[in-house]
């Protein structure tokens, strides 16, 4: 039975039926609030990393469109981990792979785990699971979230933390967490609106219960989750409750649900934590304890303001050309490919073409297509080379083709040069790049 509950439990539809059960022996009875019982980074006086005893990772995933955000999330991580101490142990870092990546994708996965910033690489297995977690369809109700964190708990157990590709996180967290896990088992900030405005009433149906009896219940969070997996109330509990929640379209998704009024993955963990007892979590949004969600969209550009890419122009009397070094700082690159070259070569010429029709020319061409243009120009027309000399007092006096300012006329040609030099790189390293990151 794919869905994970025994057939005696099930019934057909939920209307209130009870389809799922939850073992009574699992119920947390740990209680207390953590913001008092447990000392904050800024107190400590020594790293739990520094003693701890069990495995810890971190495990993310994405898909294709996500890519960016994953490749920021990588960067960023890298950053965080180097600030450990060489007593801290370091956690571990997993990464699945949700489909549809272009080759040039799983390329840079590829360099990305060469260069150690992710310890292992998976590709997700949707064979193994249900069907209806298809990321294609619906993102899969996005049930396969607690199928890779229970894949990597069976794995690993120890300390398992989950976080959403779009996440950041301050190094002091990760300090924090395992003796936040050691007292409590589970983690998970609290997220927006509330229980009842993100969760179906099919799902604590499901379970014979009702959303009535949640409605001061704040949401945890489905961006961002850890557990002790090495705790059996944890791993054969919660845990395990949350990922056979999953596998059950009717558990997870119930009919009638939708991104309007239910919140999958989120909506299935906050009701198990809440069934269960874990009165402590969820009560705080992420920033408190040094955890950015959803950081997406700003990924696109933090993974270049973090590691840009080194590049030179050189601004010739004649000729001009870019030079650039990729991520790996090994590989030197020339531009050498100009609009309207005759060949390939590294060098376009330091010629910009002007419309002198108004009293202020505006220039209309630069490079080869300049120079191409330019040898067959009208009477409104004029070319302007060797622009760079009248930066020099002795060249400035003499009379110009075009009645335009040295400066200006620099800037009238590096400003497209400029534009097309990104324009080659970003068909190399992605949308990512805007014009201001070279």
């Amino acid at each position: 039975d794919s869905s994970g509950y025994s057939s005696s439990t099930k019934k057909s539809g939920y209307k209130g039926q009870p389809q799922g059960s939850i073992d009574n022996q699992y119920v947390n009875r740990i209680h207390g609030d953590p913001e008092q019982n447990l000392p904050y980074v800024k107190d400590r006086t020594a790293s739990p990393l520094e003693t701890l005893q069990i495995n810890f990772t971190i495990v993310t995933a994405a898909s294709a469109n996500h890519f960016c955000a994953l490749e920021s999330f990588l960067y960023s991580m890298a950053d965080v981990l180097d600030g450990l101490e060489r007593t801290e142990i370091r956690p571990s870092l997993v990464v699945y792979n949700l489909g549809g990546m272009t080759l040039e994708q799983e390329e840079r996965l590829e360099y990305l785990q060469k260069n150690q910033y992710m310890d292992e690489y998976h590709v997700f297995d949707y064979a193994k699971y249900p069907d209806f977690w298809n990321i294609k369809v619906a993102r899969g109700e996005y049930g396969w979230k607690a199928g890779i964190i229970k894949e990597v708990a069976d794995k690993h157990r120890g300390l398992i933390l989950w976080l959403d590709s779009g996440n950041m996180l301050a190094l002091d967290f990760l300090r924090y967490l395992p003796g936040y896990l050691d007292k409590y088992g589970f983690w998970s900030p609290q997220s927006s609106g509330n229980f009842i405005q993100y969760t179906h009433p099919g799902l604590p149906a499901f379970f014979g219960d009702s959303l009535d009896n949640y409605v001061d219940e704040t949401n945890c969070n489905g961006a961002a989750v850890a557990f002790d997996a090495s705790k059996d109330m944890i791993y054969n509990g919660l845990l395990k409750d949350w990922y056979t929640c999953s596998s059950t379209k009717e558990c997870i998704a119930p009919k009638g649900s939708s991104r309007a009024n239910h919140r999958q993955d989120q909506a299935a963990l906050t009701y198990l934590a809440k069934r269960l007892r874990f009165t402590e979590q969820c009560r705080h949004y992420p920033e408190h304890y040094g955890v950015t969600v959803h950081q997406d969209k700003a990924g696109k550009h933090s993974v270049h303001s973090l590691h840009p890419p080194p590049s030179s122009t050189h601004f010739g009397l004649t000729g001009c050309s870019y030079t650039y070094v990729a991520d790996d700082n090994k590989e030197v690159y020339d531009v050498s490919a100009w609009p309207k070259q005759p060949g390939k070569y590294s060098k376009t010429p330091t010629i910009s073409l002007y419309d002198t029709k108004q009293s202020k020319p505006s220039p209309i061409l630069w490079g080869w297509r300049a120079k191409v243009e330019g040898e067959k120009f009208g009477k409104d027309q004029a070319v302007l080379q060797k622009f760079k000399l009248r930066l020099d007092e002795k060249y400035a006096r003499e009379p110009s083709t075009v009645n335009v300012d040295t400066i200006q006329a620099i800037a009238d040609y590096l400003k497209p040069f400029h534009e097309y030099t990104t324009e080659s790189i970003l068909k190399g390293f992605g949308d990512g790049f805007s014009s201001d990151k070279f």
